[in-house]
């Protein structure tokens, strides 16, 4: 920029309209070095917008001494608030190289500097701040002493807790505030000697039940319940919080003893108190509110936890708060139930079939046929969680129904009633296999399949062959899983099936197995015209022993189709590729992305001049994430033609990730230190 010109960006600078002045700071970046005082000065600017764009140019700017000195001159500015913080942020930004001219001004004559300079060095949290902002924890200044406080909690260092363990004896309101901050955000378990003179301070209180919920001592308990019933709202919410933080820290036998004292003191004020909390604002204390009332066992808190149900945040907590009361108050749940909303009824429904109550049956099983299809489906769930056998025969007559509402929740529930009542559930479902309607015969298949033991497999056998497609796929998979060699043969007749769903099924069951017979049949799968009949042929020939020979999946490696493709070279990279470097070569370059980062994992198994083939050609490649593979691989391999290579395409390369690993990659590799 000419002189003349640079001179016109200067004086504009003290324009009276905000878009010229903005204009000209953003022109001081063409400066061939851009001018520190009019950037300063632009720091103070009435305009957000000026400050903005002169504190991005000198964040960017080296950090001399100059710049550093500048923007700590900024900070004693009394009159300028804008500019004093504009400058902190700078600071902040400028972090580390800003840390020796910070701590000389932490030391220094002006009290509001210092305290500044306290505020900037916690939020840069650098170690070396440490001892300095310790010793201005006796700072002449009340102000500069809570920054200290504040500024050693966002330093995140543990050699800080006794120091401000200290602090909390002081005496000083501010100090103490500091410091109990401090050590939450260190996630201090402070003893309870340090905090039980703090109890009667009630500035205090609030940021005091953060820490009791923390210190072990069962003194704090008793003095968080008491914090419950505190008068101020704020100090109530905090002991609840600390009290559902200590709940979920705690061991069984820890969160056992919470639950009796909550109990044995709720017929005074703390169930009207905690009562008040589920509607209070912060949904966190909302929270821990529903949590602690279920402690309490009265039987008013049904309604309040069924009401609290309806809000989508507190589902779980207010599921919690009934489950906590215990199955004696089924029946007052089942009476509630046609007075519930959507959401409430199916937090009720679930805390019945928890309860596992028999009485609970009949209503439940018409709650099955509601109208509404998750209602229904949370009435089926419920009546598998009960796990008495009684709920069998109920939810084998929902199978077979059609509809919004359907069967998929009885599917559901009876696979997992017949984990504890398999022959009652066989019992069931057998007639409908034999004669029921096809809707109600693919249900019960379904049941089957899901629950096939080596008994079901003579049954399984004849859905496999007999029925729908869906059905015959799920027929041969269990098979797969529960029969012998007595169902090899058909295994390798689904193979042949007409739809690719089943012939998928088998493939997967067949690679499960072992034997000559399994992988002949595997390769004759890698013929099937579906795609992913031959990926799942390909996953079962990668197993070890299988017998295949890299010549026979060499092929499938040049597939256009990624996942076929994905699935030969990873089977190739288990078995080994032979000799067929040309095919390695072009899988490393194959469109899908994933096949060529999975052919690049074998780099180091190849002779040096086709792996340095491949990585020449993958530092180049237009993809990110192949290109990050090949370094990745370059630093595996430490060849020197390698590093030499990657460190010309680090000059070229633009992404800064690849270029940051790039970087760490072609160093020298550090001498090893003598034993």
């Amino acid at each position: 920029m000419k002189p003349q010109e640079q001179e016109r960006v200067l004086a504009a600078l003290d324009s009276t309209i905000e878009e010229i002045r903005h204009a000209a700071v953003r022109r001081l970046a063409e400066f061939e070095t851009p001018p520190l005082a009019p950037l300063l000065r632009a720091l103070g600017d009435t305009s957000w917008r000026v400050r903005k764009a002169a504190g991005d140019q000198l964040a960017s700017a080296p950090a001399s001494a100059e710049l550093v000195g500048g923007l700590l001159g900024c900070l004693a500015s009394e009159d300028n608030a804008g500019l004093r913080n504009a400058a902190t942020e700078v600071l902040v930004r400028l972090g580390a190289p800003a840390l020796d001219g910070l701590l000389g001004s932490l030391a220094g004559a002006d009290a509001d500097v210092r305290k500044f300079a306290a505020d900037i060095l916690g939020e840069i949290g650098d170690a070396r701040a440490l001892e300095p902002l310790v010793a201005r924890l006796a700072d002449g200044d009340g102000n500069v002493r809570a920054a200290a406080a504040e500024a050693l909690g966002r330093l995140g260092d543990a050699r800080a807790l006794e120091h401000l363990v200290g602090a909390l004896g002081s005496g000083e309101l501010q100090l103490q505030i500091a410091a109990l901050d401090a050590l939450d955000r260190l996630g201090a378990e402070v003893p309870w000697e340090a905090l039980r003179g703090l109890a009667g301070v009630r500035p205090l209180r609030a940021q005091l039940g953060r820490l009791l919920g923390r210190c072990p001592a069962p003194e704090a308990e008793a003095m968080l319940l008491d914090g419950l019933v505190a008068r101020g709202r704020v100090e109530r919410g905090s002991a609840a919080l600390a009290l559902d933080d200590r709940w979920q820290r705690a061991g069984a036998e820890g969160r056992a003893r919470l639950q009796r004292l909550v109990a044995a003191r709720s017929d005074g004020q703390i169930f009207e108190r905690l009562g008040e909390m589920v509607g209070a604002e912060e949904p966190q204390v909302r929270a821990a509110a529903l949590r602690l009332l279920g402690w309490t066992g009265r039987p008013e808190v049904l309604h309040v936890a069924l009401e609290a149900s309806e809000e989508p945040g507190l589902r779980d907590r207010a599921l919690e708060a009934l489950l906590a009361l215990g199955p004696g108050v089924s029946p007052s749940l089942l009476e509630y139930l046609d007075s519930l909303g959507r959401a409430a009824l199916g937090v009720a429904i679930e805390a019945l079939g928890q309860f596992g109550q028999a009485e609970c049956l009949p209503r439940l099983v018409e709650l099955c046929l509601h109208e509404d299809s998750e209602v229904a489906a949370a009435a089926q769930r419920a009546l598998g969680a009960i796990g008495s056998p009684k709920a069998v025969a109920a939810l084998a007559g929902l199978l077979g129904r059609s509809g919004e509402v359907g069967s998929q929740g009885a599917v559901t529930a009876l696979g997992r009633l017949a984990e504890r009542f398999h022959g009652e559930v066989r019992a069931a479902i057998l007639p409908l296999l034999e004669g029921g309607e096809e809707k109600a015969r693919a249900d019960a298949a379904m049941v089957l399949c899901a629950m096939a033991r080596r008994a079901d497999v003579p049954q399984i056998t004849l859905l496999a062959t007999q029925g729908d497609p869906r059905t015959r796929a799920l027929a041969v998979g269990a098979l797969g899983r529960v029969g012998g060699p007595e169902v090899l043969e058909r295994l390798r007749r689904a193979l042949a099936d007409e739809q690719p769903e089943v012939r998928a099924t088998a493939a997967r069951a067949l690679g499960g197995r072992t034997g000559p017979e399994a992988a002949e049949a595997l390769r004759v799968a890698l013929g099937d015209a579906d795609t992913w009949v031959v990926h799942e042929a390909l996953a079962g020939l990668s197993a070890e022993g299988s017998g295949v020979a890299p010549e026979q999946l060499v092929p499938f490696a040049a597939r256009a189709d990624g996942a076929v493709a994905l699935e030969a070279v990873r089977a190739l990279n288990r078995l080994g590729w032979g000799n067929h470097t040309e095919a390695w070569l072009l899988a490393c370059r194959h469109s899908d992305a994933e096949v060529a980062k999975e052919a690049l994992r074998a780099c180091e198994r190849w002779p040096l001049p086709a792996a340095r083939t491949a990585l020449f050609a993958a530092l180049s490649d237009a993809r990110w994430d192949v290109r990050m593979a090949a370094v990745h691989k370059v630093g595996t391999l430490r060849d020197p033609v390698l590093l030499q290579t990657a460190a010309g395409r680090l000059a070229e390369e633009q992404d800064a990730l690849v270029r940051e690993a790039m970087e760490q990659l072609i160093k020298p590799k550090e001498a090893e230190p003598d034993a």
